[in-house]
């Protein structure tokens, strides 16, 4: 019984040797131990040894024939091309690290992860647009983790005039006045442009000044010109009288310019105020101004929107047009 295994295992090892293999793991043999006793007690090796040679050859054939599928698989549906950049550092483990470069098929003027924006408000005073600056950088560096800042061209008028500053102050008529005021409004450009250029980043800006005119408009539009920023306008207009005069009591006369005065005669300076603008001010025309891109938001309720388009500033039309300027009162039961 010995030598009947020692010679099927010799006749296996044979054959396992001369396909290449080292053990039996790599390649069992079909044939039963009960078969290849019966055929060595019926003196029949060399009938074993064909056996043992034919699988062997087969399961040879086997293997090749899924290498070769592999390979023409490979010919008629080769692997995608690897992204602009991959491989080009190896991890720690050796194996190549992925680092894609992304590609700006269509430009930068298109762009909507590194937009930059400028924001430039519109309006008479008292109509809630230094309220909308602060609540648009609010909503866009909170959500959107983009770096917003505002530039109020009062504040910079208060740094360069520390005096005070009646209604007469903003008389267009006044041509003292108006070299200093156009003073602030150039240097708050200035800062802007160079917050806007600082870094390779989308980030956005907002002017927070009057800008009444075409004339200031166009001005604004073109020191952005030569810069990769898209300029929106935003016109806050609001013909309630109420509104106007609640805004005056509880914004206006808490603020800088009249702080420790009579809240009456604030009152009637800043009315004087407004008449100033109101004489030369000019609301956004759809015809001579329609390359421009803008909205134009009616007393909370009405929304004109002209050339505005891309992620980023569709996110800002889209807030702007949930926003309220005064206050709401909420009830919440269970």
């Amino acid at each position: 019984m010995a030598s009947i295994v020692n010679d099927v295992d010799a006749l296996a090892g044979s054959v396992l040797s001369n396909t290449g293999s080292s053990s039996g793991r790599d390649l069992q043999p079909k044939i039963s131990f009960h078969r290849a006793r019966s055929m060595h007690e019926g003196k029949d090796k060399k009938q074993l040894e064909e056996v043992y040679r034919l699988q062997a050859e087969a399961e040879q054939r086997g293997r090749l024939s899924a290498a070769e599928a592999e390979r023409a698989g490979e010919r008629s549906n080769p692997m995608p091309q690897k992204a602009p950049g991959a491989g080009r550092n190896a991890r720690p483990g050796g194996a190549e690290a992925d680092n894609p470069v992304l590609l700006d098929v269509a430009g930068d003027q298109f762009s909507t992860n590194a937009d930059k924006v400028a924001l430039i408000m519109v309006g008479l005073p008292a109509r809630g647009k230094t309220h909308v600056s602060r609540r648009l950088a609010r909503y866009l560096n909170f959500f959107h983790s983009i770096s917003v800042k505002v530039f109020n061209v009062g504040d910079y008028r208060r740094k360069l005039v520390k005096d005070e500053m009646p209604a007469s102050f903003f008389d267009h008529g006044n041509e003292d006045a108006v070299k200093l005021r156009k003073q602030c409004s150039e240097a708050a450009m200035e800062d802007m442009t160079a917050y806007l250029t600082a870094e390779n980043d989308g980030r956005v800006a907002v002017y927070d000044a009057t800008n009444t005119t075409m004339e200031r408009r166009r001005w604004v539009a073109e020191q952005l010109a030569g810069l990769a920023v898209k300029v929106i306008f935003i016109e806050v207009i609001c013909a309630d009288e109420k509104l106007i005069e609640e805004n005056i009591r509880a914004v206006k006369l808490n603020g800088p310019d009249y702080e420790g005065k009579d809240s009456d005669e604030c009152v009637r300076d800043f009315r004087q105020r407004i008449k100033e603008y109101e004489d030369v001010y000019e609301t956004i025309d759809c015809d001579s101004e329609g390359d421009l891109s803008w909205i134009k938001i009616q007393d909370c309720r009405r929304y004109t929107i002209n050339n505005v388009r891309g992620y980023l500033p569709g996110k800002i039309i889209q807030f702007l047009m949930c926003l309220h300027t005064t206050k709401k009162r909420f009830f919440i039961s269970r």
